[in-house]
Formats: structure tokens, C-alpha cells, sequence
């Protein structure tokens, strides 16, 4: 086998895994990076360092045709009511169409506490170093990073590094 299929089995697997090793980038403790959104109606802007602190906040790096994404979508939007003490930024670096299909399908607009856009600098891939999705980056209620967690992951622990 190529060392890459081996390496793309491995990283599969361990998105399967309940207990997510931790990652350390070195960045943890620091505030959020200036992430400037490009919104669903395509003249909209967001930056998130904009946002109000005093909630735990989940920086969704994903891409619309990533069916580890999507699977964690799903699963978000089922488990939205226990998770309504977070905040979530779902973000892409696709396409304008390919973004807009995957806000419409999920109807990411229905959620108070999910916002979505196009990271149209590309900030967030380079700030954490980063070309695979799905990637969650949890900031604590003050914006300072917690954790990084790659792969599809159980809603227990995202809430467990969320609110602990």
C-alpha cells in the first residue's frame, strides 16, 4: 500500500474514535484569529473577533462536498438544543454556489446560534495550518482557544471540551 492510503486510513479511523487524542498547535490559550465571513446573501460581512464574548464559541472549518463534514453537520443540527450554550461559525473556503447549496440544504438560517460564511482570505487554513476539514477550533467564553479537533467527532465531546 502507499504511505498515503495508510495515512488516510489511519486519520479515518481515528475520526471514529470517541476519545479524540488532543492536538496541540501551539495556539491554544490564544484569542481568535481575524476572520473576515463572507455571508449567504454574497454582500454580507462578518468578522468573528467582532463577536460577544461569554459563550463558548466553535470555529467549523468544512467543505460542501466533505461527507465527514456533512455526517458533522447532521449531527450538530440533531443535537442543536444541547448545544445552544455554543456558538458556532461554520466556514468554507469553496465556492460561492457550493456554499450557498450546502447553508440552503442544512437550512443553517433556522439556527440563532450557528452563522456561516466563506472565508474568502483563506485565514483560517493558514492561521492553524491546516488543508483538511472538518477541523472544529473551541474557544472558551473569552475567545481564547481550547482545543482543535479534526475529524468527525461525538457531540459528548464537543461538549465536553466546550464547557469543561
Amino acid at each position: 500500500m502507499k504511505p498515503s492510503v495508510i495515512l488516510l486510513l489511519l486519520l479515518i479511523l481515528m475520526s471514529c474514535k470517541n476519545k479524540i487524542p488532543k492536538i496541540k498547535t501551539g495556539l491554544e490559550g490564544k484569542p481568535m484569529p481575524t476572520i473576515d465571513l463572507l455571508l449567504e446573501d454574497s454582500t454580507s460581512h462578518l468578522n468573528i473577533t467582532k463577536i460577544n464574548s461569554g459563550r463558548p464559541a466553535i470555529l467549523f472549518a468544512f467543505e460542501p462536498w466533505c461527507p465527514y463534514c456533512k455526517a458533522q453537520t447532521k449531527s450538530i443540527i440533531a443535537n442543536i438544543k444541547s448545544l445552544k450554550g455554543i456558538d458556532f461559525y461554520f466556514l468554507t473556503n469553496s465556492s460561492y454556489p457550493g456554499f450557498r447549496d450546502f447553508y440552503n440544504r442544512f437550512e443553517l438560517q433556522k439556527y440563532s446560534n450557528i452563522k456561516a460564511g466563506i472565508d474568502y482570505k483563506y485565514t483560517f487554513a493558514r492561521y492553524f495550518k491546516t488543508s483538511q476539514v472538518p477541523v472544529m477550533a473551541i474557544y472558551d467564553s473569552n475567545k481564547k482557544l481550547k482545543q482543535i479537533l479534526i475529524g468527525k467527532n461525538y457531540i459528548s465531546t464537543i461538549k465536553d471540551v466546550a464547557f469543561n
